[in-house]
C-alpha cells in the first residue's frame, strides 16, 4: 500500500507514517527519566529548622530560596506536610463537616409542587411546600388555584371553569390575570378540552418522536432512510409461480 492509502486506512497523518517507515521498526517511546526533586538536598536543613520550632511552610520556603532552591512552594509544602503530627504548631485539625444549606427550589420545581396531587407528595416535598407557604404569602393562593384548575379538567365541568376564572381574577395577581385573558381568547378550545374526551397528545407524541429521529440522522442520511425509520415497513408481495402438475 502507498503512504496515502495507509494514511486513509489508519487515519494517521502522512508525516507520521513517513517517519515510521524511515525508522525501519516501530519507534517505541522512551520512558522519561524522572529527575529527583530539588527538595531532597534541602531536607536536612528543613528537618533541623523544624526541630528548632519553625513550622511555617512559607517562611521555610523563603529560607531555602536564599540557599539556591528554585522550585515552587507546593513541592516544599508537600514535604512539610509529612512532618505535621498532632501536637505540633500549624497542625490542621479535621473540622466537623458543615451542613450544606438546602437550595431554594427553582420556579419549575415550585410549579410542580403546586400542580401535583396532595396524596402523591413525598414527605420531603410536603415539608418544602410548607416552607414555601411560610416564606411567600402568594403560594397558598396559587396552590388553591392550581388544584382547582386541575379539578376542572378531571371533573369535565365547563361551568366550574367560569367560576374558577372569576375566582382567579379576584386574587389580583397580574400573571394569573394574563392567564385568564388567554383562556378567554380561546374559550371555545378550552371548553372543548374540558368536555370532549379526545386529546392531541398522541399526535404531539408522534411529532416529538419524528423530530428526535430526524435530529439523530442529521447530516448522516437522506430522506429515504428517514422514511423507512418512521413509516412501518411493508414487504412487497412475492409472486408465487403455480406448481406444475405431475
Amino acid at each position: 500500500m502507498s503512504q496515502q492509502a495507509i494514511s486513509l486506512t489508519l487515519h494517521i497523518q502522512r508525516k507520521t507514517i513517513r517517519r515510521f517507515l524511515r525508522a525501519g521498526w516501530f519507534p517505541e517511546r522512551a520512558t522519561p527519566h524522572r529527575r529527583p526533586p530539588g527538595i531532597n538536598k534541602f531536607q536536612e536543613f528543613l528537618l533541623r529548622r523544624w526541630s528548632e520550632g519553625c513550622h511555617n511552610a512559607t517562611k521555610l520556603w523563603h529560607e531555602i530560596q536564599d540557599q539556591g532552591y528554585t522550585g515552587g512552594r507546593s513541592t516544599m509544602a508537600k514535604f512539610i506536610a509529612t512532618l505535621r503530627v498532632p501536637g505540633t504548631t500549624y497542625f490542621g485539625t479535621t473540622a466537623a463537616p458543615r451542613q450544606r444549606e438546602a437550595k431554594p427550589p427553582c420556579p419549575r420545581q415550585a410549579a410542580m409542587l403546586l400542580a401535583r396531587r396532595p396524596e402523591k407528595l413525598k414527605p420531603a416535598e410536603q415539608l418544602l411546600l410548607a416552607k414555601l407557604n411560610e416564606c411567600c404569602p402568594e403560594i397558598p393562593v396559587l396552590y388553591d388555584l392550581t388544584q382547582g384548575f386541575a379539578a376542572v379538567f378531571r371533573g369535565k365541568q365547563s361551568e366550574t371553569l367560569q367560576t374558577w376564572v372569576s375566582q382567579a381574577r379576584g386574587t389580583g395577581l397580574s400573571a394569573i390575570g394574563r392567564f385568564c385573558d388567554g383562556l378567554h381568547r380561546d374559550e371555545k378550545a378550552v371548553n372543548a378540552a374540558v368536555l370532549l374526551p379526545w386529546s392531541n397528545g398522541q399526535v404531539e407524541g408522534q411529532i416529538h418522536r419524528l423530530k428526535l429521529v430526524k435530529r439523530q440522522m442529521y447530516g448522516r442520511a437522506k430522506f429515504n432512510l428517514l422514511r423507512r425509520r418512521v413509516l412501518p415497513y411493508v414487504a412487497a408481495p412475492v409472486a408465487v409461480s403455480p406448481q406444475r402438475a405431475p
